[in-house]
């Protein structure tokens, strides 16, 4: 933890994520650190209106948090690379 606030990124950005990290923003005790999503554009216009990072990998944010909000498309499954990752965290934190 950062001066007592939880490290937060959000994957995904479209509709609900875009709003899980606008209102991330503004929860005491959390730090939006920034942005992970497939579509780079996206991840880049959220960046941009939310005044956060968007990183270029999912890795890169990850090295960075201590917590998610994981957003993925409704009608699709996870991206193969964020389900490999969110492997590795489920297996650090065990």
């Amino acid at each position: 933890m950062t001066d007592g606030r939880v490290r937060v990124g959000v994957i995904g950005t479209g509709a609900l994520g875009f709003h899980h990290a606008r209102l991330l923003r503004n929860i005491e005790g959390a730090e939006l650190v920034g942005v992970d999503d497939l579509n780079a554009e996206r991840a880049a216009q959220v960046s941009r209106e939310l005044g956060v990072q968007a990183f270029g990998t999912l890795d890169a944010l990850l090295d960075r948090i201590e917590s998610m909000a994981h957003r993925p498309p409704a009608k699709l499954d996870l991206a193969e690379e964020h389900a490999q990752s969110l492997m590795v965290i489920r297996e650090a934190r065990s």
